[in-house]
């Protein structure tokens, strides 16, 4: 197991947000065992089997499907 923060930079409003689309969206992702965004700081944590996936691939999933910049802490 592999655990890393990840920064999220918001193109749009975290309080407009309906959901946490983010940690639905890492949380779908195969291999990811946990992830726990924290608004406030603008980070997520993601613990990830990382024989199965590695971070690149978690932070090419959320570039791809949220409206968030993501770079590892």
């Amino acid at each position: 197991m592999k655990k890393i923060t990840l920064i999220l930079v918001a193109l749009v409003s975290f309080a407009i947000a309906k959901d946490d689309k983010v940690t639905k969206v890492v949380e779908n992702i195969k291999g990811v065992k946990d992830c726990e965004v924290d608004f406030a700081s603008n980070t997520a944590i993601v613990v990830f089997d990382d024989k199965k996936l590695d971070s690149k691939e978690i932070i090419d999933v959320l570039k791809k499907k949220t409206a968030n910049k993501v770079k590892i802490k």
